[in-house]
């Protein structure tokens, strides 16, 4: 991303709001229940004790794949560190390097990745696509086993289905379906399990449910939607699970907003939320409590769900924050008044720099990634934080 006002970025993000960010290991999104023997601690007052620098570009949500390995998506790759560093690196310090992107349309776009089993997933934003191989690969230029949506480069009004898809900021992989924020055309696409080829279409959408919806011109100023609804959404940039709840970072709207569920496939026939945390009602515009929520992350544990929100202040001069709940924010409605009282709680707070995405890798481990100024030169670096 080149500016901070994130625009329906290829640069940003995430938010990066990784709720969430794959279903197998650390990475955050699936809710899958990992670490249900660690000791929760807290991150409150924490500062990186690691990070990893030399990015030349910001890109979106890191993840852990097969084998323990932190995968991180630098927007013109992917770079591979076979465990979580525990002092500072850099890149170059990275065991694979550059691994599986081919960009046939020129440039970068590689937003966020995610893993189901030994199948590596990328969103490529730029491209407006996504790409799946079906097994990991180690090498550079590898080619995908499956492109869902390979037929432009550029949005036109005549690629009309809902397979094409147009500025993916993240994907994850929720109870083994692929989960994607098309978040240009304002939607969510769910599919049963994982694609396995380029044709395949998503068994529920989300948000926009036109397959030829009105996509965002690219840098356009973010504003909330004026028919504002439980079921519309606005540039979503992020889907998480905390185990009750699909959770979608309804990024120009200024909220999240939760369908309760066991079963994401059982959501075909109910696109109303349940739930909208960071407004007043369904309808409002004007709270501030969430301001353009980026990136989601969770992680499951014996006593519920951790969840962590990236979002930007209203108040220019604040930093990006980061907020951390030990069990995931929820409140109990009735349809259809599906307005919360108090509804996001009293979190934990980290206060990272300019911030474009995050992963849990570990119940008491997080990785954001940030831009921060040094004589107002932008370095931008993984930062690892660890609860104490």
């Amino acid at each position: 991303m080149n500016s901070k006002y994130k625009f329906p970025c290829g640069v940003l993000l995430s938010l990066a709001l990784s709720l969430l960010v794959g279903c197998g290991g650390g990475g955050g999104g699936g809710g899958t229940n990992i670490g249900a023997t660690e000791t929760l601690k807290s991150f409150k007052d924490q500062v990186p004790t690691a990070e990893i620098t030399g990015l030349s570009s910001m890109a979106g949500n890191p993840a852990i794949g097969p084998g323990g390995k932190l995968y991180l998506p630098t927007y013109n790759s992917i770079n591979v560190f076979n465990s979580v560093p525990s002092s500072k690196k850099t890149l170059s310090d990275a065991d694979i390097k550059n691994i599986g992107i081919t960009n046939p349309f020129g440039g970068g776009g590689i937003q966020s990745v995610a893993f189901a089993g030994e199948k590596m997933i990328v969103s490529d934003f730029t491209n407006n696509r996504v790409l799946i191989w079906n097994t990991t690969p180690s090498t550079q230029d590898t080619t995908p086993s499956v492109i869902l949506d390979k037929t432009s480069a550029l949005y036109t009004n005549e690629s009309c289905s809902y397979s094409y898809i147009y500025q993916p900021e993240s994907i994850k992989v929720i109870g083994g379906n692929l989960v994607i924020a098309d978040s240009g055309n304002n939607r969510i696409l769910i599919y049963d399990g994982i694609p396995t080829s380029n044709s395949d279409t998503p068994s529920v959408v989300l948000g926009d449910r036109s397959p030829c919806p009105l996509a965002i011109d690219y840098g356009q100023v973010p504003v909330p939607d004026a028919d504002l609804t439980a079921a519309t959404l606005n540039h979503p940039m992020d889907v998480a699970y905390d185990g009750e709840h699909l959770v979608v970072a309804d990024t120009y709207n200024d909220r999240l907003l939760m369908w309760t569920t066991k079963d994401l496939l059982s959501l075909s026939n109910s696109p109303q939320a349940d739930i909208v945390l960071g407004q007043a009602s369904p309808t409002a515009t004007t709270s501030h409590e969430l301001h353009f929520p980026w990136a989601l992350a969770t992680y499951t544990y014996a006593s519920g769900t951790r969840v962590a929100v990236l979002d930007t202040p209203a108040t220019p001069s604040l930093t990006d924050r980061v907020r951390i709940w030990d069990t995931a924010p929820s409140c109990t409605v009735s349809f259809p008044a599906l307005s919360c009282e108090a509804p996001m709680g009293n979190p934990t707070k980290l206060s990272p720099g300019s911030s474009y995405g995050l992963a849990f890798t570990g119940l008491n481990q997080l990785i954001v990634l940030e831009e921060f100024k040094v004589s107002n030169i932008p370095n931008r670096r993984f930062s690892i934080f660890n609860a104490q």
